[in-house]
């Protein structure tokens, strides 16, 4: 029985892997830039640390974060799709109860998030990140997932780590939970075995936060993710202080909170440009810019967006 289960999770393993190829890993074609779009306290933030800052999921601005991928399942099967009445009933009591098969223990984690763009220049992304007076910084993708990894490689086998490209269209999000559905479907009719639906959610949870609700698709996002074992979270090795993996910083905007997050250091030469904001395109603000990037030891180029703000 136990090899019969392995054969199946290998199987689906690699159906997996071929389904993210297509949906969610990131693959570039002539460019590799991805861009971080910031306020000036957090340029300044970024700059004078050489660090990139990863946050605990749950204090990002998505409140639907984590669980909106199991919403959009749960309302595909409510809405009449053609599977048996017992499979559609086991799945979503399996969401319910939290009841997923553990090859990937995702349920023992915390997650931490850094958040990028494909866009360069975005109205929405400059008004609700940097209010107009920001900036967005240009990194190379594969320069600071490399670099990233090193605390995965680091702290392996308590820290994983993970990059997407998000999922925001719901016809999008539906065409991959449908092909993951109809692969388990057929295997569950043959096996009628509950194994293969808790081991699909597993997965599907592990990729949670490639999924994301429509209103955010401006965003255009890629991002890289820690996975933290909850008791290595707490540990000693990983306990908040100056020179540990998980830090807080005070978050005003609610009260008494302090947020959980890891700094990852990055080489300077990783930033190839620093792009102004709509409001912020004088010669005085570009020079002051410039000042204080070579303060600091950087060459990034300097550009200003070409949206036409007048305010």
């Amino acid at each position: 029985m136990e090899e019969d289960k392995n054969e199946l999770i290998s199987q689906y393993e690699n159906f997996q892997g071929q389904t993210s190829e297509r949906y969610i890993d990131y693959a570039f074609q002539d460019k590799n830039s991805i861009y971080h779009y910031t306020s000036v306290e957090g340029l300044i933030g970024i700059i004078t640390s050489g660090k990139i800052r990863f946050t605990e999921y749950s204090y990002l601005n998505d409140s639907t974060e984590g669980d909106y991928i199991f919403s959009v399942l749960k309302s595909m099967l409510n809405n009449k799709i053609s599977y048996d009445k017992e499979f559609k009933d086991k799945i979503v009591e399996h969401i319910d109860k939290n009841d997923y098969y553990d090859v990937y223990p995702d349920k023992d984690m915390k997650y931490f998030i850094s958040c990028f763009s494909l866009n360069s220049d975005s109205l929405p992304m400059w008004n609700y990140y940097s209010k107009t007076q920001g900036y967005n910084i240009n990194f190379d993708f594969y320069d600071i997932k490399q670099e990233i990894k090193k605390i995965h490689i680091k702290y392996y086998p308590n820290v994983f780590f993970e990059s997407y490209t998000v999922l925001y269209e719901t016809e999008i999000q539906k065409e991959f939970l449908i092909e993951h559905l109809n692969y388990v479907y057929d295997v569950w009719k043959k096996e009628k075995s509950d194994f293969i639906i808790s081991f699909m959610l597993n997965y599907l949870n592990s990729i949670k936060f490639a999924f994301k609700h429509p209103a955010f698709q401006q965003e255009q996002e890629v991002r890289f993710v820690y996975k933290v074992k909850k008791d290595f979270f707490e540990s000693e090795i990983a306990k908040w202080g100056e020179e540990s993996l998980i830090k807080v910083k005070n978050d005003y905007r609610i009260i008494f909170s302090e947020v959980p997050v890891i700094d990852v250091p990055f080489d300077k030469k990783f930033i190839q440009k620093i792009c102004l904001s709509p409001l912020n395109k004088s010669e005085q603000a570009r020079e002051s810019l410039d000042s204080f990037l070579k303060r600091y030891g950087y060459n990034a180029k300097i550009e200003i967006s070409k949206i036409p703000l007048k305010y």
